[in-house]
């Protein structure tokens, strides 16, 4: 080899041409070379929501670019579709053949109770009453438009409410 090494096989660290000179036992010989670049291993960095909404599911992505991608999961795909919390790994591959590991926990997180309380009926022309969700949850609204959890109507109709906890899961009544 040109850098003086004399087995069938030898491990390169560094780039550039190396040359190999081969000898049979009548003494003919060949030579051939390879150029070794340096390769950089792929970016890997999983995007997507890490809340699972219980009874929904969310999207995990490795990267755009990669030649191949292979998950902890069995899926090859860049990006895969998920419903149960664990930690999720993917191996990013390069067309230079190089690879990265990265990872990311998904959590599952139930969603807030939604319920509207207060009477169901206005008596008369003009009188309000008062029908609310528990307090507490997180945010809401109304499909009024009023984002507290207490509302004042003075109309018949249907109300409904989307109840958004601080982990981000929502429900409608």
């Amino acid at each position: 080899w040109s850098s003086g090494q004399t087995s069938g096989c030898i491990e390169v660290i560094n780039a550039g041409t190396y040359t190999l000179t081969v000898t049979n036992t009548n003494g003919c010989t060949s030579v051939c070379e390879k150029n070794m670049l340096n390769a950089i291993s792929p970016d890997c960095t999983i995007t997507g929501n890490n809340v699972i909404c219980e009874g929904f599911t969310t999207t995990f992505c490795a990267p755009e670019g990669a030649v191949s991608y292979l998950w902890n999961n069995g899926m090859t795909s860049q990006c895969i579709t998920i419903s149960t919390p664990a930690n999720y790994k993917v191996t990013v591959t390069s067309a230079s053949g190089c690879s990265s590991i990265c990872s990311k926990t998904a959590i599952l997180n139930p969603l807030p109770i939604c319920d509207i309380n207060g009477k169901n009926s206005i008596c008369q022309s003009g009188q309000n009453i008062k029908i609310c969700s528990p307090p507490g949850i997180g945010t809401y609204i109304w499909n009024t438009g009023q984002i507290s959890n207490c509302i004042s109507i003075d109309t018949p109709g249907t109300f409904t409410v989307t109840v958004t906890s601080a982990l981000g899961c929502s429900s409608v009544c």
